[in-house]
């Protein structure tokens, strides 16, 4: 995957400067972990709507897992400056336009991601859509894509329930009715920090319950 990228990049340099911060994460590596917690990070994101061509990330929340479980401290939730309204979309993230107009430059959201994101290894609920957002805007800010390797807690609970030879139900997936399961309590979701948040107590309980945690490759 680095061998890829590192081509990727170097066909674009000419066109692009790809981002320091970004050939910083892919030189890192996931680190060390001192427990079975630590060294991951926690991401999720708010759009427009689910289309990655022409839909827009309003917002990107991230919170880091230290060797004693979630580190608050390292919480970060960002609003992202964009000229796309937020439309019907806002009945479900609350975000309104006005907000969004005191928000950050993508580059900027996108640097303070990926500068945290060092040395540590991504998880999502749902990585395929956040991260088909996240890679089609990193790679418009920096000449080329993430592409890093991930883990989704929502393919790992597809994989237990399939393990029980239980076809998942619609809604069953859902980041909310994992969490059930889980008897992990109830937060107000489509919130970027508070669903990072969520996503990481359900890693802390997957890993709790001996689940064996496989990074992923975009």
């Amino acid at each position: 995957m680095l061998a890829r990228w590192r081509t990727l990049w170097r066909r674009r340099r000419s066109h692009h400067r790809a981002g320091q911060c970004l050939k910083d994460f892919w030189g890192a590596g996931q680190g060390t972990k001192t427990s079975d917690y630590d060294g991951y990070i926690v991401i999720d994101c708010e759009m427009t709507g689910l289309d990655v061509v022409k839909d827009e990330l309003l917002s990107i929340g991230w919170v880091r897992l230290g060797p004693h479980g979630v580190e608050m401290q390292s919480v970060r939730h960002r609003l992202i400056k964009s000229g796309a309204l937020v439309g019907q979309s806002a009945i479900i993230h609350m975000i309104r336009d006005c907000e969004l107009q005191q928000g950050h430059r993508i580059e900027d959201v996108l640097f303070d991601l990926l500068s945290d994101a060092k040395g540590f290894l991504p998880v999502f609920h749902n990585a395929s859509l956040d991260l088909a957002f996240l890679n089609r805007a990193v790679e418009r800010a920096f000449g080329a894509p993430w592409w890093p390797s991930y883990v989704d807690t929502l393919l790992i609970e597809k994989r237990l329930l399939q393990r029980h030879s239980e076809v998942p139900k619609s809604g069953a997936l859902t980041l909310a009715q994992c969490r059930r399961r889980y008897h992990l309590p109830a937060y107000h979701g489509h919130n970027a920090m508070m669903d990072a948040i969520a996503t990481a107590e359900l890693l802390l309980a997957e890993i709790k319950k001996g689940v064996t945690i496989s990074p992923l490759w975009s």
